[in-house]
């Protein structure tokens, strides 16, 4: 990956879900964590030791567990898909039961045409013979599959 270096932007992000409060933050907040995850890691092709020390590893993965559980709660497929891609590249455990859950969600919710709308609860659209229907469905699914597919691939075989 390129050269970086870790700054605050990590631990400021860790520190929305680590302070026992995680269920108050906003979806935009949950993000900045798998996008310092993602940076710092470089999807989980660099060893987050590298750049931090164990103990801000540890507390990381609590935080990725937690907001994994929280977009389980929500039905948030985009957020899971996301939060499992920081699983893997945390080298997080794989039968753990939160991850196997969260496997299962997006497995259960994908579409015949394999997309992935990004929130279980609002299926994307089943009519899609005119335009602007298939492109709603797109933009309900695009970001969601794209980031279910990197994660499927990072994680493996989601169905274990």
């Amino acid at each position: 990956g390129l050269p970086h270096v870790v700054d605050d932007k990590l631990h400021n992000a860790v520190a929305l879900l680590d302070n026992g409060e995680a269920a108050l933050f906003s979806f935009f907040e949950m993000y900045a964590v798998t996008h310092a995850v993602f940076y710092l890691t470089d999807f989980g092709f660099v060893r987050p030791q590298t750049y931090a020390s164990d103990d801000d590893v540890a507390r990381v993965r609590t935080a990725i567990a937690r907001g994994l559980g929280i977009a389980c709660r929500e039905h948030h497929l985009d957020l899971l898909g996301e939060y499992l891609v920081c699983w893997s590249a945390l080298d997080m455990p794989a039968g753990d039961p939160i991850r196997s859950s969260a496997a299962a969600m997006l497995i259960a919710n994908q579409l015949p045409d394999g997309a992935v709308p990004a929130f279980a609860k609002r299926r994307a659209h089943d009519n899609r013979t005119d335009v602007s229907a298939r492109f709603r469905h797109w933009l309900e699914c695009y970001h969601t599959t794209l980031v279910c597919a990197l994660a499927a691939r990072r994680l493996g075989d989601a169905r274990d």
